[in-house]
């Protein structure tokens, strides 16, 4: 990839990469770090799209005009208010949910690091007060991959109130998902020396629901601009099914937070998240020139 990043020194005006992870200089062996700082080293521009990723590389680059920030592009989900919970159901084959269900998902592919385990123990939690149901959809991926499913049972079986969507769902599905929820949970765990953002809480975040998250570099946009909604201790079950319990009982106190989250899903449209990449490449193009 360096090689081509070269090459195409000879045919371009400018170049710019994107990192959507960046590696901590401290952290991974040399080859890695090398291997990133080979990418700095041969473009124009770095784009990143998180606080904690810049910097980082503010530590690891010579040249700091060359890094920029830019967010990562939200899609405002289009099936807001247009599918009820009990016509999402019936178009994946589901007879369980009901329009008057509270519900709850924590979208994206099934994976060790995304906290599962944790948010099955504290659904067990809020059911022992609230009536609620956990829908978890997607197919494993990564490491420890198949062990996904035994996560996310209670005493050898998965629970009553949890609905598994063990399949890929397309992007149509999962937005009507999104759209039908009442809450959105990410209970992810860090990886060490990793620094990146979900794309899982942009979607989450353009289908104007409120997101309860844990404090982890994923979702350091989430606790940047309402950490409140952030659990502080990473793999809690009671401290994940505290704050949902809040929320169930608080609803009209957490629209605030919805504001803030409905804000910052328009602010980072995809639309105006280009325009920011076009004056980025306008500014190196001159530069270079």
């Amino acid at each position: 990839f360096i090689k081509l990043l070269r090459d195409l020194k000879k045919h371009t005006d400018a170049t710019a990469v994107t990192l959507h992870t960046v590696y901590h200089k401290n952290y991974f062996d040399q080859e890695k770090v090398a291997y990133q700082e080979g990418i700095l080293k041969n473009v124009d521009a770095v784009v990143v799209h998180s606080s904690l990723q810049e910097f980082e590389l503010l530590v690891q680059m010579e040249d700091h005009r060359k890094l920029y920030k830019i967010p990562h592009g939200t899609k405002i989900n289009a099936y807001l208010g247009k599918i009820t919970k009990e016509e999402f159901a019936r178009e994946l084959g589901l007879e369980i949910i009901r329009d008057n269900d509270f519900l709850i998902t924590s979208p994206g592919f099934l994976r060790i690091d995304k906290g599962l385990d944790v948010l099955v123990r504290a659904m067990e939690i809020v059911n022992s007060k609230y009536d609620a149901k956990l829908v978890i959809s997607g197919i494993e991926q990564g490491k420890h991959s198949e062990r996904i499913i035994d996560f996310i049972k209670v005493n050898g079986k998965i629970p009553n109130h949890i609905i598994l969507i063990h399949k890929f769902l397309n992007r149509e599905e999962l937005e009507k998902l999104l759209a039908v929820v009442d809450l959105i949970v990410m209970p992810y765990r860090s990886r060490p020396g990793k620094f990146s953002v979900s794309g899982i809480l942009h979607l989450a975040l353009g289908s104007m629901k409120p997101i309860i998250g844990t404090r982890t570099d994923r979702l350091i946009e989430l606790y940047e601009i309402a950490p409140d909604l952030i659990v502080r201790v990473l793999d809690d079950p009671k401290e994940i099914a505290n704050k949902i319990i809040d929320f169930m009982e608080n609803r009209k106190e957490y629209e605030v937070y919805v504001d803030i989250l409905r804000k910052y899903a328009l602010a980072t449209s995809w639309e105006k998240v280009a325009l920011k990449h076009m004056k980025v490449y306008n500014e190196i193009v001159k530069r270079t020139s």
